[in-house]
């Protein structure tokens, strides 16, 4: 049957299947060859063809409001970009596709046969035994996390987990005066942090806010935002939803450096990178995507996936090993490692190389608080004129999971080659999970915590010498 469009009376396409989706039917249409790319309006001359893109066009009225049952056509209003919505990307043929698939499944199964022999030497055989069991699709979810496991980054944490490291955070350190040097610390109201004007204003504060503008303007600087994964976390269960209060966030603080960018007249475009949990990233993409990129150039934006390790429990077993917990008998606990995992993120997608070749001279990490604001202009200023390697801010009420710093690129660089030093601290928490007793899964509801996420702060590798802090009160 030819389909139709109603509106120019061109022919676009034939229905060469239709499908039972629930309250509706689907229509898989193939669309004709086109000389030029298909608008969806009929503007572009087409032919008939046996090997078109296929698309998906609901059998709805307000889409496919005739059928001449007699003449084999239907005419169809589809809504702008409908037709190009859902035509497949990728043009390789079925044979280069089932090739492609095949190399990865292969490579797959390597990755995985080696992490299944060192999880084995480490004591951790309970998490494999779900692969020889279940759903194809179970033990495929297990396989797919046991080949994600960073086995560099487990066995650093697993190191440092009976040292008893005692957690702490920066701004608890900074009630210490004595580890930052007094010229490196400059204090601010909220005021003027945020407004740029106001009575207390001196000429040194407007020296530095010429400074950090001149960085922006030339674009020698980048931006990296962290969701927080707490907010993600709690949004798991809602993946349906249009957005997550992470995201929304996320959304809230570009929208806002979009209007400061346009309002002080910037023509260069920062280079940015967000930090994601899994399950979010589909979702910041579109976010993205919908806001054309909120006007940072969509090439030198990077959306990263936040590095992950296995919960272990609390108590050791005979060997003193801590075992990683389960969710079900395919599915480890798996828990983001903390602001540090960043610089990992960072060297394996080789982002400070190509932050180097562009020129960049600082880049801002920078968790989706209260109080983020990328790239302000006084605090690079502050950091630039004090010519140190890192610069913190801190403010009233911060919390202590928030993170506000700047990196010079020479630091950045240097931290990123030393992802082996970094320090994990073993953060109690409690977690419902399965064991095997008897050769039988049971349900454990701990009434106490019972499990260590391994968590690693970011300022580990921090000389103190070297920071200055940018103290914003109320």
């Amino acid at each position: 049957m030819k389909v139709i469009l109603k509106e120019s009376g061109r022919q676009v396409g034939t229905v060469v299947d239709v499908v039972n989706y629930g309250a509706s039917d689907l229509l898989q249409v193939m669309l004709n060859t086109t000389n030029g790319s298909f608008d969806g309006d009929g503007s572009s001359e087409s032919k008939p063809s046996s090997s078109g893109p296929l698309v998906w066009v609901p059998f709805v009225e307000a889409i496919v409001p005739d059928v001449d049952i007699d003449n084999r056509e239907m005419h169809i209003t589809p809504p702008k970009g409908l037709l190009e919505l859902n035509i497949r990307s990728d043009t390789r043929s079925k044979k280069e596709r089932r090739q492609m698939k095949w190399k990865e499944t292969k490579k797959l199964r390597q990755r995985v046969t080696s992490v299944k022999k060192k999880l084995s030497e480490i004591g951790q055989e309970h998490v494999l035994r779900g692969l020889s069991y279940g759903e194809k699709n179970q033990r495929r979810l297990l396989a797919e996390q046991i080949g994600d496991i960073n086995l560099r980054l487990f066995q650093l944490a697993m190191e440092n987990i009976n040292k008893c490291f005692e957690r702490t955070s920066f701004p608890g350190l900074l009630s210490v005066k004595s580890i930052i040097p007094m010229e490196n610390c400059l204090q601010i109201s909220h005021a003027c942090y945020n407004t740029f004007t106001c009575k207390e204003e001196k000429e040194d504060h407007h020296a530095l806010l010429t400074k950090g503008h001149h960085l922006i303007s030339e674009s020698k600087v980048a931006i990296i935002l962290m969701l927080d994964y707490k907010d993600s976390w709690e949004s798991v269960s809602s993946l349906s939803e249009e957005s997550t209060p992470a995201v929304m966030k996320l959304k809230n603080v570009l929208y806002n450096y979009s209007r400061y960018v346009e309002i002080n007249e910037y023509g260069a475009s920062l280079p940015l990178i967000i930090l994601s949990p899994t399950h979010e990233l589909l979702l910041c993409q579109e976010l993205l995507s919908d806001h054309d990129y909120f006007g940072f150039d969509n090439e030198k934006v990077w959306l990263l996936e936040e590095e992950k390790l296995p919960v272990v429990n609390i108590i050791p077993n005979d060997q003193n090993r801590h075992k990683i917990l389960l969710r079900s008998p395919w599915e480890m606990i798996q828990m983001p490692i903390g602001p540090a995992g960043i610089f990992y993120s960072l060297l394996s997608h080789k982002i400070v190389e190509s932050l180097n070749e562009i020129g960049i001279e600082y880049v801002q990490i920078c968790s989706l608080g209260e109080n983020c604001t990328p790239a302000h202009p006084l605090f690079l200023g502050w950091i630039s004129s004090r010519e140190t390697d890192v610069g913190i801010k801190i403010s009233t009420g911060m919390c202590k999971e928030e993170i506000d710093v700047i990196f010079a690129m020479r630091c950045l660089s240097k931290v990123t080659k030393q992802v082996d030093q970094l320090q994990f601290y073993a953060v109690p928490e409690q977690n419902k999970h399965v064991e095997l007793v008897d050769n039988e899964w049971v349900d454990i509801e701990p009434s106490e915590p019972n499990s260590y996420r391994l968590y690693c702060p970011i300022y580990e590798l921090l000389n103190s010498d070297n920071i200055s802090v940018l103290s914003v009160e109320d």
